[in-house]
């Protein structure tokens, strides 16, 4: 892509103009502000003041992207923990429970229902899994998915920009 742009350079075409037949590499806005810089004879003042912002603007991502990790790290270790709560600890105690003659709270009723679904149909959840991501890979692909994707995106500003939806 270098070579095709020194290319066209070096065949009298403006650096603009050949910027532009590359959308992929180059954004419209930097297009236009060489093309500013061009007729105004201050392209190599234009072209410093960009590298500054796309250095100013990949550190900053760098660094937000840095301090996402950690938080990551504890989900997925929070997740295994859970997961091994979920599939060996908790059936332990409802054997446990099971030998009392009495009715145990709701919330603790519900944490061994589930518990007991996850551990015999774990399957069933893995495969909901798969089928959810299709669906939503399917529904990215439409126009409408696109744009309600979009909005969500303008409307998470922070992580909008991080999260690659």
């Amino acid at each position: 892509m270098s070579r095709e742009l020194k290319q066209e350079v070096m065949e009298g075409r403006g650096l603009s103009e050949a910027m532009a037949k590359q959308p992929v590499i180059f954004a419209e806005l930097y297009v236009n502000m060489v093309r500013a810089g061009e007729s105004s004879g201050q392209l190599v003042d234009v072209l410093r003041r960009l590298a500054d912002h796309y250095k100013r603007f990949a550190e900053v991502q760098s660094k937000f992207k840095s301090a996402m990790i950690y938080p990551a790290v504890v989900c997925c270790f929070g997740a295994g923990i859970a997961s091994l709560f979920m599939f060996f600890v908790l059936p332990k105690f409802m054997e446990m429970f099971s030998g009392f003659n009495m009715r145990l709270p709701l919330p603790t009723r519900l944490l061994m229902g589930l518990s007991d679904f996850v551990t015999h149909y774990w399957w069933l959840v893995f495969l909901v899994a798969i089928v959810a991501v299709v669906i939503f890979k399917r529904f990215q692909a439409t126009e409408e998915g696109k744009r309600k994707l979009d909005e969500l995106r303008i409307k998470l500003p922070v992580f909008g920009r991080v999260i690659k939806i």
